[in-house]
């Protein structure tokens, strides 16, 4: 048994933490990406009427998000900046300002669309793992 335990530790466990970061790299950000696209299509740029449909599209493509993936973590950030129109000059963070529905940049109302995107989400997610680890035959 303890033969067992130490082979395990020492060659199985690397290998499958490997295999999940490799997943969440490919299979798992694409889902994301898509998820949190699909999210704010809805939440962000139908949440004012169709007459704004046309509006900035930063957060419709997969070039709005930074993405990063340290051991069994994928991080995905909104990095779109503000547009400083009429010669403004400001550094806040667009995603942010979205999400929490900052008043004084005439936000509606708070749009958190990558946490609820993702939150009503979570078997695709799951599906996009288990995808990623049978590739690499798991």
């Amino acid at each position: 048994m303890g033969v067992f335990a130490i082979e395990y530790e020492t060659n199985i466990v690397p290998v499958l933490e490997a295999a999940v970061t490799d997943a969440l790299e490919h299979e798992v950000k694409e889902a994301a990406l898509r998820i949190i696209e699909e999210s704010g299509n809805e939440r962000i740029y139908q949440a004012y009427s169709p007459k704004f449909w046309s509006r900035r599209g930063s957060f419709r493509t997969d070039w709005g998000y930074d993405s990063s993936v340290s051991g069994k973590t994928l991080t995905i950030t909104a990095t779109a900046p503000l547009q400083n129109l009429y010669g403004d000059s400001h550094s806040e963070d667009l995603g942010e300002i979205i999400a929490e529905g900052w008043g004084n940049f005439h936000m509606p109302f708070p749009r958190p669309w990558m946490d609820e995107g993702l939150e009503e989400h979570i078997s695709e997610l799951e599906d996009a793992l288990a995808s990623g680890m049978r590739r690499q035959g798991f």
